[in-house]
């Protein structure tokens, strides 16, 4: 399952111990200002994969001298596209994640990760979108690809590639305000994948267009993402084929959760006393454990309204020592 939700304040729960392999994930190093379109160049060990021109905006733009409304170009918050603070820090990328109609044009950003990711080894990848306001459309397919070589192209189509990352459910990202997180976890089955590429693709009919405002200034085409915090951490300290482990069998629900989580034992009756939970975060540190649960008409529940907001493992093992561990999300 992948998942994605909103945040009002950034929040750095799944770095929390461990090595982001992004370099320059919050874009704040830089060789120059943005004073132009198309400049995320001037943006450190970032690059453009294809012949778009995804864009780089920066507190220290210089503002625009014309119009003589004097507003940074390609600044932050105020800019070309509309007003946005950074997830963190002072800058951020920006793409089109569709030009609807226009031959399936795309933007895309990729990096190169500082070590290559290890065999059978689960990392949790992440990157947060926010609509601009001049966007008059919005998508749902932004996504993130890991790959051994750099993937490019010579024009501005779609890349031929299928990101290992995507929200789920695929609904579109219509958030023009606060921060929204797109995250899973990724276990490489090669080794040696280097890089991480950010864009959608998907083609226009595949990414789920929204029509979202009609008065937007990019026209009736275009769907515009900033992009910020990008990461790739390992969970190297919670069990390698954790997901294969079905001893005991189990479902959750709802997921995301934000004060209750329920779960249910499916084909096993046993006793609440019995049942013992844990809570691991995203780094495989127990922050929750309990031993006598609360049950909701021969369902289990577990009060999850302290955690912090962030990706979570609840693992269950009943009085034979069976045990099976699912994932979810705290909002």
């Amino acid at each position: 399952m992948r998942y994605l939700f909103s945040l009002l304040v950034f929040l750095p729960t799944l770095c929390v111990g461990q090595e982001n392999l992004v370099p320059n994930p919050s874009f704040e190093e830089y060789t120059e200002c943005p004073d132009g379109m198309g400049q995320l160049f001037k943006c450190q060990g970032w690059q453009n994969p294809t012949s778009s021109s995804p864009d780089y905006f920066n507190v220290c733009a210089p503002p625009l001298v014309f119009p003589p409304d004097t507003f940074p170009h390609f600044g932050i918050p105020e800019n070309v596209f509309g007003s946005q603070t950074a997830a963190s820090g002072v800058a951020y990328a920006g793409l089109y994640g569709a030009q609807l109609g226009n031959q399936e044009t795309r933007d895309y950003i990729q990096i190169q990760l500082t070590e290559p990711l290890h065999f059978r080894v689960r990392y949790v990848v992440s990157f947060y979108v926010s609509l601009c306001e001049a966007s008059r459309y919005a998508i749902s397919a932004l996504g993130a690809y890991l790959s051994e070589d750099a993937i490019s192209s010579n024009d501005l189509l779609v890349l031929d590639a299928e990101p290992q990352v995507l929200p789920e459910p695929l609904e579109s990202i219509t958030d023009t305000v606060n921060w929204v997180l797109v995250t899973d976890t990724f276990k490489s089955m090669h080794g040696g994948e280097r890089f991480i590429t950010i864009g959608n693709f998907f083609s226009d009919a595949e990414s789920d267009t929204t029509f979202v405002n009609p008065n937007a200034e990019l026209g009736a085409l275009h769907a515009y993402y900033y992009i910020d915090d990008v990461s790739v951490v390992a969970l190297d300290s919670i069990p390698d084929g954790i997901e294969e482990q079905e001893e005991l069998g189990f479902e959750i629900w709802p997921n995301p959760a934000k004060e209750v989580l329920m779960f249910k034992v499916e084909g096993s009756k046993w006793q609440a006393d019995g049942m013992t939970v844990r809570v691991l975060d995203a780094v495989g540190r127990e922050v929750l454990y309990e031993q006598t649960l609360k049950r909701v008409q021969g369902d289990g529940s577990i009060d999850i309204s302290a955690l912090p907001s962030g990706i979570y493992f609840l693992e269950l093992t009943d009085e034979e020592g069976k045990r099976a561990v699912r994932k979810f999300i705290k909002e």
